[in-house]
């Protein structure tokens, strides 16, 4: 469960819960915080932290199933992301639709400050995206076996 809480997209915040079930009631625990900062260059910057506050230096897998940003930069660290799959509304929490709204109102501002930007980076070139999953499995992800 995540509850967002942003007043613009140069810094979003996002309260990851975990689901606990006691007596037949549900609640919700607050287990990580999530961050998402706009740098100058229009890039995205994210951050974990533990509930003291501590910089995490990775998400926790069982509260978060994230993959491996850096296989695909260009999806996971150039726009918010929203939901990958359907998720029950909970009193107190934004609703998935509200979550989704949330995200493409994100995403539309950060499109509209990327360009007005000034950068060799060209956020809506959609061949860089292209040529960089290239780049990236030709080095990690090499095809040729030698038997």
């Amino acid at each position: 469960m995540l509850h967002a809480a942003t007043n613009s997209s140069s810094l979003a915040f996002y309260s990851a819960s975990r689901r606990y079930r006691q007596h037949s009631r549900q609640f919700f625990s607050t287990q990580i915080h999530e961050t998402m900062e706009l740098m100058p260059n229009g890039q995205l910057r994210f951050a974990t932290y533990d509930l003291q506050g501590i910089l995490m230096p990775s998400a926790n897998a069982v509260i978060s199933a994230a993959g491996k940003p850096g296989k695909c930069m260009w999806c996971h660290e150039s726009k918010a992301l929203t939901l990958f799959q359907e998720q029950d509304d909970v009193p107190g929490y934004l609703t998935a639709q509200e979550f989704v709204e949330r995200v493409a109102l994100t995403n539309e501002e950060l499109t509209e400050i990327r360009n007005a930007l000034s950068t060799d980076l060209v956020f809506a070139n959609q061949s860089d995206h292209t040529l960089s999953e290239l780049l990236y499995i030709s080095f990690m992800e090499p095809s040729l076996h030698i038997t």
